[in-house]
């Protein structure tokens, strides 16, 4: 299974039960796949732009959890040691994850 497929199926473990999230993700992995292809992206940078669209809103959860809010400095302040703890359990590089 690839890294991106990983994710993927991570991605809707963690949003289960919230078809909303998970729809979403899945759109907007879509667009970001689609405008790296046109784009003629590197296969690296195809893989980094998937990854990030992925995860874009991890935070969402925690925020909603801890302030009640999905406001955008809750999600930015929640979102990244989110995302670092899913994408190092897989193993992606740190040079990935900081980028």
């Amino acid at each position: 299974m690839s890294l991106e497929q990983t994710v993927f199926l991570r991605m809707i473990d963690y949003y289960a039960g919230d078809p909303k999230r998970i729809a979403h993700f899945v759109k907007v992995h879509s667009f970001a796949a689609l405008i790296a292809a046109q784009e003629q992206a590197d296969a690296h940078t195809r893989q980094i732009v998937s990854l990030s669209a992925l995860v874009h809103d991890i935070g969402i959860k925690l925020s909603e959890q801890k302030y009640a809010s999905s406001a955008g400095s809750y999600q930015e302040l929640e979102g990244p040691p989110e995302a670092e703890r899913l994408l190092s359990g897989i193993g992606l590089p740190t040079e990935d994850i900081e980028i």
